[in-house]
């Protein structure tokens, strides 16, 4: 059985669900859902699609206690601590579940990932790696990160979605090596946990389609046939009333309307710029 991972903070709540309901519509078996969250989401906020979903085989929730971390390079960024929580996983899933996928709350499954993944899963582990991830970025292409960073490899890779070698992450110790890193780099960190994992994976990753981790930037050339994971990247989410009437909203509006919560998610920034619009 394959085992999912989310983590987000209690403002990511919808859009998790919302991932983790398209997700369980497409998966041809049952998987288990594992969330990360800083706070425990009360039954109320748990969709009842989802907890009597008949592809839901496990649904496992833990608390975050932040006051023991400091996460750096958050004043205003558009994502919260709740980033940092995938490199600690160690410290809250049971250390025997072999393998586990990421995903991160703004993505949406649009087709079944089963079969991929587990031949991913095995490609993993035969290779001896820490993780598989879409490589988006050489050092011809962003000197600057590579260069910031102190890469010695040409290739940076896009953290979200990791199929994650969990028995060799455990046996090495990653979570602590994460956190080390953190620590001593943080004026080089420009995204976050991710350039975190890629100082210290540097390179040694095993590369997966974009069709794993599609940019939602690319959906002029979107073939729903092929593309498992729509990915909503950066800064404008489809659920933000700026980007509401865009066409690549409509995906994610679709997926949450089929959780039978409210017709669309909408949210407003407290700027200039969403009261004009």
């Amino acid at each position: 059985m394959i085992n999912f991972l989310y983590c987000f903070d209690k403002n990511y709540v919808i859009q998790a669900q919302t991932s983790i309901n398209s997700l369980l519509n497409m998966v041809s078996e049952k998987v288990v859902i594992n969330i990360i969250c800083d706070h425990e989401p009360s039954s109320s906020q748990i969709s009842e699609k989802i907890k009597n979903h008949n592809m839901l085989g496990g649904l496992n929730i833990y608390t975050f206690k932040q006051e023991d971390y400091d996460f750096p390079a958050l004043t205003n960024a558009h994502v919260s601590s709740a980033t940092y929580f995938r490199i600690l996983i160690d410290n809250f899933l049971p250390k025997d579940l072999g393998n586990v996928v990421y995903l991160d709350s703004d993505i949406i499954c649009m087709n079944n990932p089963v079969e991929i993944l587990k031949a991913t899963i095995n490609n993993l582990k035969k290779q001896n790696l820490a993780i598989a991830a879409h490589g988006e970025g050489t050092r011809a292409e962003a000197p600057i990160i590579f260069n910031k960073l102190k890469l010695k490899s040409n290739n940076y890779f896009n953290a979200g979605v990791l199929v994650i070698n969990y028995d060799y992450w455990v046996e090495n110790s990653i979570s602590q090596s994460l956190l080390d890193i953190m620590k001593h780099r943080q004026d080089d960190l420009i995204f976050w946990d991710q350039d975190v994992l890629n100082i210290y994976i540097d390179g040694e990753f095993m590369n997966i389609s974009e069709n794993l981790n599609y940019n939602y930037i690319e959906l002029e050339n979107l073939d729903d046939k092929n593309v498992f994971f729509l990915h909503y990247a950066g800064k404008n989410k489809p659920w933000e009333v700026q980007n509401i009437l865009n066409k690549y909203s409509q995906i994610y509006q679709d997926n949450y309307f089929d959780l039978k919560l409210e017709k669309y998610h909408i949210t407003f920034k407290k700027d200039k710029r969403t009261l004009i619009r």
